[in-house]
């Protein structure tokens, strides 16, 4: 969906003197072949504030707007040899279930971007710290898709074993960690599980954070233990991590602990134990929930109704037989969004 701006009025733009009007940008959507050829030939020609700038916004316009469309153009900006425009295309394309976005993210591995080769695997080679851990943190969208059989069986192997590498390898501490988040939804791998358990012992926090926040991706009830202890931690990010991995791996001996969460000193803690409960239901975290709609903090007297909702959906009977037609109760809901 383009409006009333032309791919032709975008790129004139912004490759003008004057600052481009927001509203123009909306040209750079749902590019065709030939309109993708044209920009990678007049990218370079681009100041390098411009494409910091541009990329940005378009990242950002997307996330407001759904019916934009910009992928072909952040997929570009992989490739840009600035480390501060690749960073923000990845972050851009964090929901991208193209695989050739994926292709990329891998494939910058060999090669340094900055020499302009062709893609070879970002995860690896990319000189930017920052750009290899964004990277590892994009990909998560992809093991989601490996996890559900649809992505490309090929395709999914070398993610799985790019990642591990970079999980247990000698990669700095932010790249390793948003390695492991990737891997979470993977978590049914022998060789994820002891890397997530690796990262739990590690004596960095936020190693332990990752951790935690990858076991509940994995969705199993293996790891209840340790996130039920560590709802119990004296660090509010990991009773933050724990109380929302909990509603992930939605196991209903969790139901108690994450009611006495609900009076948790930190508010971040609270609000995560809300969602949690309304992923899990059961009688008493529906009557918890109902409790805390009248609570006097509105932030969280909010999120209590959204989740009661979900609850309240999930045990209507009007809800048998959805997983028959392939749909979870929990996609019907609101979708939750998370940065650590």
């Amino acid at each position: 969906m383009k409006g009333k701006y032309t791919f032709a009025d975008a790129l004139k733009e912004v490759q003008g003197a004057e600052p481009p009007k927001r509203a123009v940008l909306q040209g750079f959507s749902d590019l065709t072949t030939q309109e993708a050829t044209r920009l990678r030939v007049a990218w370079p020609k681009i100041v390098l504030e411009r494409r910091r700038w541009l990329v940005r916004s378009l990242g950002e316009l997307g996330d407001d707007n759904f019916d934009l469309d910009f992928n072909a153009v952040l997929h570009n900006a992989l490739t840009d040899p600035d480390d501060e425009v690749r960073q923000a295309a990845v972050d851009g394309l964090w929901e991208s279930e193209d695989e050739a976005v994926a292709e990329t993210l891998l494939t910058l591995l060999a090669t340094d971007p900055s020499e302009g080769e062709t893609l070879l695997t970002l995860l690896a080679t990319d000189p930017s710290e920052g750009g290899r851990a964004a990277a590892a943190s994009a990909l998560g969208q992809f093991t989601y898709l490996a996890e559900l059989e649809e992505l490309d069986a090929d395709l999914a192997r070398r993610l799985h074993d790019a990642l591990v590498a970079s999980a247990g390898g000698v990669e700095p501490l932010e790249v390793r960690r948003r390695a492991v988040e990737a891997l979470g939804f993977l978590g049914k791998d022998p060789t994820v599980q002891g890397l997530i358990a690796e990262a739990y012992a590690h004596r960095e926090p936020s190693m332990r954070i990752s951790a935690l926040f990858a076991m509940g991706r994995s969705a199993d009830a293996r790891w209840l233990e340790h996130t039920l202890r560590e709802l119990e931690s004296q660090d509010a990010e990991l009773r933050f991590e724990a109380a929302r991995a909990l509603g992930e791996i939605e196991d209903e001996r969790a139901v108690m602990p994450l009611i006495k969460a609900l009076l948790d000193s930190d508010l971040e803690v609270r609000l995560a134990a809300v969602e949690s409960l309304g992923h899990i239901g059961g009688d008493q975290g529906i009557t918890a929930l109902r409790q805390m709609t009248e609570s006097e903090d509105e932030a969280v007297a909010e999120a209590a109704a959204e989740a009661l909702d979900e609850a309240e959906f999930a045990k209507s009977p009007l809800t048998f037989g959805l997983e028959d037609l392939g749909l979870d109760v929990r996609d019907l809901g609101k979708k939750s969004t998370h940065e650590h």
